[in-house]
């Protein structure tokens, strides 16, 4: 099945409630238009991912109320830790057969 970019264009412009602006023959600006307004929202799920991850990896490593300042001390914690590694004296495991 071939890709029709045509539709994606419409279905992507519709999504963001966009339509053809007067005097516009090839849809250049629509589709300028179209995929600027996909890229701010993925940007926009992004950033509300991240903010949402970060908070729970705060209340993870302290009951700490979830303030940007709060976020940012437990990022910079958790990346002044060691990795987690198994002890030295642990026998490796062996294949099972």
């Amino acid at each position: 099945m071939a890709f029709d970019t045509d539709t994606y264009i419409c279905d992507l412009a519709a999504v963001h409630g966009l339509a053809p602006k007067p005097g516009d023959t090839d849809r250049a600006d629509l589709i300028s238009r179209a995929v600027r307004a996909e890229l701010d929202d993925i940007k926009a799920r992004t950033q509300a991912l991240h903010d949402w991850s970060a908070a729970v990896v705060a209340d993870h490593d302290g009951a700490q109320p979830h303030t940007a300042a709060t976020t940012v001390a437990g990022a910079a914690q958790r990346r002044s830790r060691p990795a987690r590694r198994r002890p030295a004296s642990r026998p490796a495991a062996r294949p099972q057969h």
